[in-house]
């Protein structure tokens, strides 16, 4: 392995304790999940462009980078050449995703068929062929993306050890061009199978062994943060204008839009700069692991309670009070869901679907 693959946080032993900053971004990268999902049910019919279509809008903007630190953070564990991962050890890990994808897109699908009166054999046979084909529940393409870059990630490494920190940048910003880029402004957020929206997440993942590997100077993180901020603004001002095109999507506050790739990016370095690996107290590291920990299987749970939420609180409530009810809606499901995965995990195979 050639040393100027070894820098930065890859210079670390993986016996060593892990990043707190990133445990605290995982953490707020779920919440900032769930929050958007709430946002978005309890607003779904608002008025096109009214204040309080603004203020989604907004929410949006402020919670779409959460998918991209996902990814970000899996290219840092994956592609860290300090650690033996190879087509093995990717196969059992994927494997783990693609048992809680059936298992969940199942859960979700069967309940939707069980609700409406329509659960046959064939309406079940269905539910697996989508769920083969990438044609999931709509939160879960995450872990089709997530599957593919893990299948890749062996080939990631082969290439990224050979190239210097110039070439990795160059290799980085072709594949952003290529499978970023052009795919957004061509094709937008439609793709025939949820499989292929782990193309749009390749730079993104590259680009967690980056700035682990060379992490930037100060001088950069301030470009950085800058850029982010003008994208934060220009966002929703874009979105607004665009507002007409889609009226059920915000076109640029997509996860797979060029411009969340540059805001997922700075504020994983934003959190690895202001909140290094200080001491804590073992009490709060152990809840900070255990948050750490169910925060995959609060992805996969949460929408299951905004649904049932959404079915018990009465629909002139929300229409009425969507910014008051928004927020505490989101941590109250957050920590439910929370506490279910905490029960989920001590049932046998729990840990397999969370």
């Amino acid at each position: 392995m050639p040393k100027r693959c070894v820098r930065g946080i890859l210079q670390t032993s993986p016996k060593q304790k892990r990043c707190l900053s990133y445990d605290l971004l995982r953490i707020a990268a779920a919440f900032a999940v769930v929050f958007a999902h709430t946002s978005f049910f309890v607003t779904s019919h608002i008025e096109l462009g009214s204040v309080r279509w603004q203020a989604v809008n907004g929410a949006k903007t402020l919670t779409v980078w959460a998918v991209g630190v996902f990814i970000f953070l899996s290219g840092t564990a994956f592609l860290n050449p300090n650690k033996k991962i190879d087509f093995a050890y990717v196969s059992k890990k994927a494997a783990r995703l693609l048992t809680a994808l059936v298992f969940w897109n199942c859960f979700y699908e069967f309940c939707i068929l069980i609700f409406n009166g329509k659960l046959t054999g064939t309406a079940a046979l269905l539910v697996l062929w989508n769920t083969l084909t990438g044609r999931a529940y709509y939160h879960l393409w995450f872990l089709y993306a997530l599957t593919a870059l893990y299948f890749l990630t062996p080939l990631f490494r082969r290439i990224l050890c050979k190239l210097n920190k110039r070439q990795t940048g160059l290799f980085i910003l072709l594949t952003l061009l290529a499978f970023n880029i052009i795919p957004f402004f061509i094709f937008g957020i439609s793709v025939p199978s949820q499989w292929l929206f782990s193309l749009f997440y390749i730079p993104l993942y590259l680009s967690g062994y980056y700035l682990s590997a060379f992490p930037p100077g100060a001088r950069a993180r301030k470009i950085l943060y800058a850029a982010a901020l003008c994208i934060v603004i220009a966002i929703p001002v874009g979105n607004y204008f665009l507002r007409h095109i889609d009226p059920k999507e915000f076109i640029l506050a997509v996860p797979n839009s060029p411009l969340v790739f540059v805001m997922s990016v700075a504020l994983t370095v934003f959190f690895k700069e202001r909140f290094p690996n200080e001491r804590i107290s073992p009490k709060l590291e152990r809840s900070i692991a255990l948050m750490r920990d169910y925060t995959f299987g609060v992805y996969l749970i949460h929408d299951f309670f905004i649904t049932l939420f959404m079915r018990v609180i009465p629909q002139s409530l929300l229409l009425r009070y969507a910014a008051l009810i928004e927020l505490p809606l989101a941590v109250l499901i957050f920590g439910v869901s929370l506490a279910v995965v905490f029960c989920i995990r001590k049932i046998p195979f729990g840990k397999y679907i969370t």
